[in-house]
């Protein structure tokens, strides 16, 4: 259970291998957010909450205890 390049490009209105390209132009996740017109505590609220939603779904399906979401999720 990860978040990946797909939902942070997802989040900044980019093709993965925009941003790709962007952080190997040196960018941080920060400034392509800036670049974009995204609030980065915003986006990373929205993160946290796909990766909730991803952890419940594996807590429901018995590929992870509730206990180790919640680490997981605490750690996030």
């Amino acid at each position: 259970v990860a978040i990946g390049y797909s939902e942070i490009a997802e989040e900044l209105g980019l093709s993965q291998t925009d941003l790709a390209k962007a952080i190997k132009d040196g960018k941080t996740i920060e400034q392509i957010a800036a670049d974009h017109g995204v609030d980065i505590n915003e986006m990373i609220d929205s993160l946290i909450a796909k990766l909730g939603t991803r952890l419940d779904q594996s807590v429901a399906e018995g590929k992870l205890t509730r206990e180790k979401a919640d680490q997981i999720l605490a750690a996030a």
